[in-house]
């Protein structure tokens, strides 16, 4: 079991049928579950999982190309529907998104819910938070049983005194190990994000990959 603690991975899920051939531009279209960046200046890691295989696809928009996108695309893109073209031969499972025109969030997208004051890891003037206690869930009984293979990404916000609230699945795995790992989540104790040296609440994601053997 990996685990992967991503400050705000924000997922897409993609409608994926295109064929994709070098030189050819592709659509995917789909809804976006997280969207991270590591640090200031790290690049953009969107998660597009497909609706009707499951299948997972990251898009990533390089950090030399972040300033040509707009901050309030980049922090309003979870739970979008989304379409993203490219140029650029995917590598495995990976596309680059280079320009923002590339990007076109579908008009019946829903509000993600959070509040303005809350962080985005890829705000600019934000220290990200770092977890201090971190408490981890097994494997589950009914997750060992089907022998599930796969990854369980959540989402949460880490408030301004460290502690983890709204805490939300966005890519399942097994409905007893999501449980587990919500559960797990909400007892994390972090050192907050900071703007200006003032502590904020910010948005993070948890992506957990399991193989059971």
């Amino acid at each position: 079991m990996r685990m992967r603690l991503g400050i705000l991975i924000g997922a897409v899920v993609i409608s994926g049928d295109a064929a994709f051939a070098q030189n050819q531009a592709t659509t995917i279209c789909g809804r976006v579950a997280a969207v991270s960046c590591s640090n200031q200046q790290s690049e953009v890691s969107i998660r597009l999982r497909e609706r009707t295989t499951g299948m997972t696809w990251a898009i990533q928009i390089p950090s030399g190309q972040r300033s040509v996108f707009d901050r309030s695309l980049l922090t309003g893109l979870d739970d979008a529907n989304v379409c993203v073209r490219t140029t650029v031969k995917p590598l495995g499972r990976s596309v680059m998104l280079l320009r923002p025109e590339d990007l076109v969030v579908s008009e019946d997208s829903k509000p993600t819910g959070y509040q303005d004051d809350v962080a985005h890891s890829c705000d600019a003037d934000v220290e990200m938070p770092t977890p201090v206690h971190e408490v981890k869930a097994s494997l589950t009984a009914d997750a060992m049983r089907a022998k599930a293979n796969g990854v369980v990404v959540l989402r949460a916000v880490v408030d301004a005194t460290g502690a983890v609230r709204d805490v939300r699945v966005v890519q399942e795995f097994e409905p007893s190990q999501d449980a587990a790992w919500r559960e797990a989540l909400e007892k994390w104790i972090f050192k907050p994000a900071r703007r200006g040296g003032v502590p904020v609440p910010m948005r993070i994601s948890v992506e957990m990959h399991f193989t059971v053997r």
